[in-house]
């Protein structure tokens, strides 16, 4: 019985361990707006770097590219778009004007080497419009 009470014991302290790991941060946003940042891929003297930004819904939404920039930043605006996302970088590297070489994604809830992405999180974004049609009664 007392090794019943162990093994179950384990289990479930395996399970909340688990859980606790797989947990989602969602950086809850009030504005329209936010802005994204990330370290550079170091390149010899002869190559450069682009990044390309992305979006999806999240879990498992469709991607939808942003924008290809040579900063190490940027500001996506969400408008009318409301809703829970991931955000995603990948690397593209060219000498001269030709892209040579393209990395994974790097998506904001998870890493692709472990500390690419030392605080996970997603962005829930979500908006309550005003009343209307407001009168005395």
């Amino acid at each position: 019985m007392t090794k019943l009470k162990l093994i179950i014991g384990l289990l479930l302290l395996l399970t909340l361990a688990v859980g606790a790991y797989s947990q989602d941060i969602h950086a809850l946003i009030d504005t329209t707006e936010v802005t994204i940042a990330w370290d550079a891929v170091t390149t010899d003297s002869n190559t450069f770097v682009k990044y390309e930004v992305c979006m999806a819904s999240y879990p498992d939404g469709e991607t939808q590219w942003i924008e290809e920039v040579e900063t190490l930043l940027i500001t996506l605006a969400f408008a009318d778009n409301q809703g829970l996302y991931k955000i995603g970088v990948r690397s593209n590297l060219y000498l001269n004007d030709t892209m040579i070489s393209q990395s994974d994604i790097n998506w904001s809830h998870e890493s692709i080497e472990p500390g690419d992405v030392p605080d996970p999180f997603t962005i829930a974004y979500y908006l309550v419009g005003a009343p209307t049609s407001l009168r005395m009664n």
